[in-house]
């Protein structure tokens, strides 16, 4: 459906994506280091890394011409080098913002440089409407897939919100190696 070629080995199940962000957090963080959320965004992001321990890193969105826009130049200015993880949401929820490409291309960009892990929630892949189009980060942007998780899951789209089942899934063995032992913990 969305043009999203992938391995049966790049796929981990979880208990949901609450679930599934905690095991992200576990993998890739420690307790103390700073994740990265672009605000506003489902409050449930702002609990599981406060739950983990991990400190919460609030980048506000921008509003220009009637939209939600991250503003990368200012989170710029935010950072401390303490931060491991961006967390973030597309389409946005609960902004409803689909993503271009260009604006993930930036996004991409910005984690490689400051070396953090993407882990990209898109549940709501599926609740687009036309014309907009959305765009799977990692095939949009292939150049950062050695850094993405990207969290999807049926849920959204057929209403099974209280199957609580979702996946991650990375095309990164080393990535996929340390999710893998988390969740086998789970």
């Amino acid at each position: 459906r969305h043009r999203w070629d992938v391995e049966a080995d790049w796929i981990i199940n979880a208990h949901g994506l609450g679930n599934a962000i905690s095991l992200c957090l576990n993998a890739y963080s420690a307790p103390g280091d700073g994740v990265i959320v672009f605000a506003p965004v489902y409050h449930a992001f702002a609990r599981i890394i406060k739950a983990n321990g991990r400190q919460l890193i609030e980048s506000p969105l921008m509003v220009r011409d009637g939209r939600y826009q991250m503003d990368l130049d200012h989170l710029e200015t935010q950072l401390t080098g303490n931060e491991k993880i961006l967390l973030f949401c597309s389409p946005h929820n609960p902004g409803g913002r689909v993503w271009d490409k260009k604006e993930l291309t930036a996004l991409a960009a910005f984690c490689d440089k400051h070396d953090l892990i993407l882990i990209s929630d898109e549940v709501h892949n599926d609740l687009v409407f036309a014309p907009a189009k959305h765009s799977v980060l990692a095939t949009a942007v292939p150049d950062i897939n050695h850094r993405l998780v990207t969290l999807v899951a049926t849920t959204k789209t057929f209403n099974l919100a209280g199957t609580m089942i979702g996946s991650l899934v990375t095309a990164d063995d080393h990535l996929r190696a340390k999710i893998s032992r988390v969740a086998a913990a789970y």
